[in-house]
């Protein structure tokens, strides 16, 4: 009975200010992001490692929006205590060619650009292994991940990732 009485006297009042009358109460659609959104994952083949093991990265770039994105470039980085083993770009959907060992460029080479359509991915693989010589011991390193994209190459649109890897183990010195 008084959620009865206090709906009656909410719609009261808010006829009485010119409101909405079903503000408080109405669920209002938001509008939904339009164009093209591309978002990074990352992920690692293990979460701990030993030095002289290789630790595969995953990075794949994903067109979540609803229109073509433009200029799509994903790139990750080789941290300290690691060596760079190789890398690839592939896609099932688009051209991708690798421009340096840690950035892939969704394109034709040497320099053409393909939009990345809505739903289409593009995937940057790194191999990396750590190094021996570490004089911390245990330690922690965070791989990270970047796509840019968007009309303007210089101006681009960009997201970010990372994933955590624990190197176990106290190694020699170099």
């Amino acid at each position: 009975m008084k959620s009865t009485i206090l709906a009656a006297a909410t719609l009261a009042l808010a006829v009485i200010l010119g409101l909405d009358a079903l503000s408080p109460f109405d669920v209002r659609p938001v509008a939904a992001q339009t164009g093209a959104d591309v978002s990074v994952s990352i992920r690692a083949d293990r979460h701990s490692a030993k030095p002289g093991r290789n630790i595969i990265f995953t990075i794949t770039a994903t067109n979540v929006g609803d229109a073509a994105a433009q200029n799509v470039v994903v790139s990750g980085w080789q941290p300290d205590w690691f060596n760079f083993v190789a890398s690839g770009c592939t896609s099932s959907t688009v051209w991708v060619n690798l421009t340096d060992r840690l950035t892939c460029k969704v394109g034709y080479p040497p320099d053409f650009p393909v939009d990345l359509l809505p739903g289409e991915s593009a995937t940057l693989t790194l191999v990396l292994t750590a190094v021996s010589g570490n004089p911390k011991g245990d330690w922690h390193v965070f791989e990270s991940a970047w796509v840019s994209w968007g009309p303007d190459p210089n101006n681009p649109f960009w997201d970010d990732a990372t994933v955590n890897v624990q190197v176990a183990g106290k190694s020699g010195k170099p």
